[in-house]
C-alpha cells in the first residue's frame, strides 16, 4: 500500500479498487505502515548518529511546528 500512495501517488479509492478492500481498510492500514516505517527511521537515525536518543524519544510523539521550528534554530546557532 505504501507503494501505491507514496510511490505511485494512487489516491486512496483507487488503492480500495485495486486490492477490493474497503476504503476505511487503506485509511487504516496506510496509517500502521507509515507510523511503523517512521519507528524504523528514526531507530536508524539515532543509530547512526543523525540524531540524540532525546530526539529520537521526542520523535515518537508529534511536535507543534513552532517548537520545532524553535529547536532547528538552537542547532544552526550551536545553543
Amino acid at each position: 500500500m505504501l507503494v501505491l500512495a507514496d510511490i505511485e501517488e494512487l489516491s486512496y479509492r483507487e488503492i480500495a479498487n485495486i486490492l477490493a478492500c474497503p476504503l476505511g481498510t487503506v485509511m487504516s492500514r496506510l496509517h500502521r505502515a507509515r507510523q511503523a516505517i517512521k519507528g524504523h527511521l528514526v531507530e536508524q537515525a539515532h543509530h547512526w548518529g543523525i540524531i540524540a536518543e532525546e530526539e529520537a524519544a521526542e520523535t515518537a510523539a508529534p511536535v507543534a511546528l513552532e517548537t520545532y521550528r524553535r529547536r532547528r534554530e538552537r542547532r544552526r546557532s550551536g545553543s
